[in-house]
């Protein structure tokens, strides 16, 4: 028997997944627990889509035009680090640096480690990312604020400057 499932996929047809999640997005529930069953089939549509997407032939041309004209390929990366390489939901075990610029405080790089999606939702806006440490300690030398005694009074951090200066002293 052949059998009709493509190399590497769940189903053969390119065309079940994105149909099967319109499919469970249009279905109407009428109660809790329905709607809870619901989710669950939405949760393993996006699933069977997003396989769908990491495993296209990049020789089947069909697939990459259908894909194409629902404006689902190529995948469009959840955003770019400072170095220019592009995070996707599926960068688990990714590790990211981020640094915020700071006037008052050391500017000082943290590292994240990506698991899942949320982690990616909770990351600072605020913070500069990078995918190479080098370049988050390079990005750091260079945009570091270099505070010149004027600039100390205007921010009202002339007297914390003394204090530090003579506390090490001392």
């Amino acid at each position: 028997m052949n059998n009709p499932i493509i190399d590497n996929r769940i189903v053969s047809s390119m065309h079940f997944a994105i149909r099967f999640k319109r499919f469970v997005e249009s279905v109407t529930v009428g109660d809790a627990c329905s709607e809870d069953e619901k989710e669950a089939m939405l949760h393993t549509a996006n699933a069977l889509l997003d396989y769908q997407l990491k495993t296209v032939d990049p020789n089947n041309k069909e697939e990459i035009n259908y894909l194409s004209g629902l404006g689902l390929y190529p995948i469009q990366p959840l955003f770019r680090t400072q170095d220019g390489h592009d995070v996707f939901e599926s960068s688990k075990g990714t590790v990211l640096y981020g640094l915020i610029l700071e006037i008052e405080n050391q500017a000082k790089i943290s590292k994240i480690n990506i698991r899942n999606k949320s982690d990616i939702d909770k990351m600072n806006p605020k913070r500069v990312w990078f995918l190479i440490e080098a370049n988050a300690k390079e990005f750091l030398a260079l945009n570091t604020k270099i505070l010149s005694i004027m600039d100390l009074k205007d921010l009202n951090l002339w007297d914390d400057f003394l204090m530090k200066k003579i506390y090490r002293k001392s």
